[in-house]
């Protein structure tokens, strides 16, 4: 092979990383929302919120409450 003649293969596969199947148990949370708030910046603490969230389950309780007259607060109606 001549200089020059090499091909390179460049491409990658990359794989989405969902933050709250990471998320196992509570001192993990801990530091992850410890992490997000040095930042002090509203939208990483608004998106780690978001994902402990997500790893709690609580999402779709809270979609639900959005369509409720109550919102997301407790209701004897639910």
């Amino acid at each position: 092979m001549a200089a020059g003649d090499a091909t390179l293969n460049t491409s990658v596969e990359l794989k989405t990383y969902v933050v709250a199947e990471r998320l196992g148990g509570e001192p993990e949370i801990f530091h992850y929302l410890d992490a997000a708030f040095e930042d002090l910046d509203p939208a990483i603490i608004s998106s780690a919120l978001a994902d402990v969230a997500r790893a709690r389950g609580m999402t779709s309780d809270r979609q639900r409450g959005r369509n409720h007259p109550c919102g997301p607060l407790p209701c004897a109606s639910r």
